[in-house]
């Protein structure tokens, strides 16, 4: 399963699950409503951006629904990772780089 593949099943299982369209929750996930929308298109995306999804849908998934097989989970708090709130910090600029 490439990495497409892998945020559409998180996509689809997860709206189903909670009864939320995917622009919706790509608004939650990505900032942005249509950016699911893109990636199904077929246009790019950063790595950067599928790492975040994937730690999204890790913390927020819910309970009782199984996590799609074929597909590593982030660890979660308590087991080796860390929590992640979401938020990003902003990237610093070259003249603070030095």
């Amino acid at each position: 399963m490439n990495h497409r593949e892998v945020l559409l099943t998180l996509f689809e299982c997860y709206c189903r699950r909670v009864k939320l369209s995917q622009s919706r929750v790509s608004s939650l996930v990505f900032n942005h409503g249509g950016r699911i929308a893109r990636i199904r298109a077929g246009r790019d995306f950063t790595v950067g951006s599928y790492e975040r999804a994937l730690r999204w849908f890790s913390t927020h998934w819910p309970e009782g629904l199984p996590w799609p097989e074929g597909i590593e989970r982030p660890p979660q708090a308590g087991e080796g990772g860390e929590l992640n709130s979401g938020r990003v910090a902003a990237p610093r600029s070259r003249r603070e780089l030095g």
